[in-house]
């Protein structure tokens, strides 16, 4: 996979002949989303290959975690490998911090699913006034639930399968989308 950094490490380092304007503008850079996957595999090293979490339902393999940074437009940004065993709030969190620090990024929101977030990220996130879209089970989260059923209006209809509703809490804005599929299952 041919990534930023791997661009980032060929022009500092190497392949000098590229030209300046080939390498990814930052300027343009404002949303990157974030999720990663759990790759088992037949082993005995231990190590980063761990028993954990299988996302592929394989939990008598070994396996490590891959975390993935990409950009608005679907470019791979920076890629991680985890030990088997981390959660993906850990490696959410290591992404965040890694990234602040590699890219010279002004603007950046993160967009993620709900098992990579946790109280303190949030927290951390907001303290830093760095922007995120996070995905959430209503079914857990009933304070956004709750502020979202309870404001005035109904939901709109997106197409045939989705429709939502939005609410603005201060600087936050609480988004539910309804699903009619999988509300059946």
């Amino acid at each position: 996979i041919e990534t930023i950094e791997n661009r980032l490490y060929d022009l500092t380092y190497g392949n000098q002949d590229q030209e300046q304007g080939s390498l990814f503008d930052f300027r343009d850079l404002n949303l990157v989303f974030f999720d990663t996957t759990s790759v088992s595999i037949r082993t005995e090293v231990e190590g980063l290959f761990e028993r954990g979490y299988s996302k592929d339902h394989r939990p008598d393999l070994s396996q490590f975690i891959v975390g993935l940074v990409m950009t608005q437009n679907g470019d791979p940004l920076c890629h991680y490998f985890h030990p088997g065993t981390m959660a993906d709030v850990n490696a959410f969190k290591a992404a965040i911090e890694d990234v602040s620090l590699r890219f010279p990024i002004k603007r950046l929101i993160w967009v993620a699913d709900c098992g990579c977030v946790s109280k303190e990220i949030l927290e951390d996130l907001t303290s830093r006034e760095i922007e995120y879209i996070f995905a959430s089970r209503m079914r857990s989260e009933t304070l956004i639930r709750d502020k979202v059923l309870s404001t005035p209006g109904r939901f709109k209809r997106y197409d045939d399968n989705l429709s939502y509703k939005m609410a603005q809490d201060g600087n936050e804005r609480f988004v539910i989308v309804k699903n009619a599929a999988q509300e059946k299952r």
